[in-house]
């Protein structure tokens, strides 16, 4: 298809051009403007200095993958409009198409990677013989794994289009990784990423990766309550033995969602791993000792929250001062405080244990009523 039309260009399509990108105030227009949910073609009317446009969808898989524009000076033909969409429709195919083979090529990993992960040692076998035969994880020494999921109210299994979006977070932040030396995947409640290494996996690289996964995530969600979690397990030497670094994931991702951050790797050390492979996910009041019982009735947030701090600094009261922006008297006042309405001397160390261990335990926690 070729175009008869010359010098009905403006600024945005001049930049468009030469930088590949448009200004952020441009960006929200096929939303705005209804483009993305028409079919065929809409006319958008002149803005400021930008020229009128014809805008047309381009879709992959019934989701927005592109838009066509067209400058509107009224010397569009109508036979000129239905070439574009004839040439859209073209274009939509070999989605399609492509979208196919690939669909069909992730599901033969997604069963090699339930294969990696059975609990029967010829099943692992089987699955890494045949990722070794589609060409994957040749020339890699070690291995691990990235486990993700969304932190929402409902848990369960991850939805159809979490699953989706997950897909493409996952294409976009893993492309300096080799195609071959990584398989992903939805495994039960989790969206599972296993990946190779040629050399040591370093901790740097695996933050990067992880970070990565949740800022793609941010992009093709915008403004969504529910944020990804990603939990990174630990190195491991023979892919048959990956389910270990699934389970560590799995615990990393527990222990990042509890404790209100977005990343956990199994290899930094912390209490909160610990606790996530220890705790319940629910706990009824009658397994709650009295004493605890106690700490939540009585005891007020700000006073806990000193309380926490005095112990993650080990008793020192200064670095708690200090951390909390109080004076020492204030700190002070609300460890007496504490200690009187809870009967509890915090100069004693099993009670100092007992408490710190609570208190730390609390955000895995979903209380039961009796």
């Amino acid at each position: 298809m070729a175009s008869r039309h010359f010098g009905d260009e403006d600024e945005l399509r001049i930049q468009a051009l030469k930088s590949r990108t448009v200004p952020p105030e441009f960006k929200s227009i096929p939303q705005t403007t209804g483009i993305n949910k028409v079919k065929g073609y809409k006319r958008v009317p002149a803005m400021g200095e930008v020229k009128p446009r014809i805008g047309m969808p381009i879709r992959a898989d019934g989701e927005l993958a592109a838009i066509l524009w067209l400058i509107d000076d009224d010397t569009v033909s109508q036979a000129e409009l239905d070439d574009c969409l004839h040439t859209i429709h073209q274009v939509e195919t070999i989605f399609e198409r492509r979208l196919v083979s690939n669909l069909s090529a992730e599901l033969q990993l997604e069963e090699s990677l339930a294969g990696l992960l059975s609990d029967t040692y010829s099943d692992r076998r089987a699955a890494e013989e045949d990722l070794s035969d589609l060409g994957h994880f040749a020339a890699c020494v070690g291995f691990t794994a990235l486990v993700m999921r969304f932190d929402r109210e409902s848990r369960g299994t991850i939805e159809d289009h979490e699953y989706r979006l997950l897909l493409r977070a996952t294409k976009r932040a893993l492309t300096p990784i080799p195609a071959q030396d990584r398989i992903f995947g939805r495994v039960n409640d989790f969206f599972v990423i296993v990946l190779g290494f040629r050399g040591a996996v370093l901790t740097e690289i695996l933050q990067e990766l992880a970070d990565r996964l949740v800022k793609e995530a941010d992009v093709l969600t915008p403004g969504a309550e529910a944020r990804l979690h990603v939990g990174a397990g630990g190195r491991v030497t023979a892919l048959t033995h990956v389910s270990d670094s699934v389970e560590q994931g799995i615990l990393s991702l527990r222990a990042a969602s509890a404790t209100g951050v977005t990343t956990r790797l199994w290899d930094d050390p912390g209490v909160d791993l610990l606790l996530a492979d220890l705790l319940p996910a629910s706990l009824p009041p009658s397994r709650v000792p009295p004493v605890l019982r106690t700490i939540d009735d009585s005891v007020s947030p700000e006073v806990l929250q000193t309380v926490l701090a005095y112990l993650d600094h080990g008793g020192n009261i200064a670095k708690t001062s200090e951390d909390l922006f109080l004076h020492r008297t204030t700190a002070y006042y609300r460890l007496a405080k504490f200690e009187k309405a809870t009967n509890l001397d915090l100069g004693d160390g099993r009670a100092r244990l007992m408490v710190h261990l609570w208190l730390l335990s609390l955000p895995f926690l979903r209380r039961t009523e009796p």
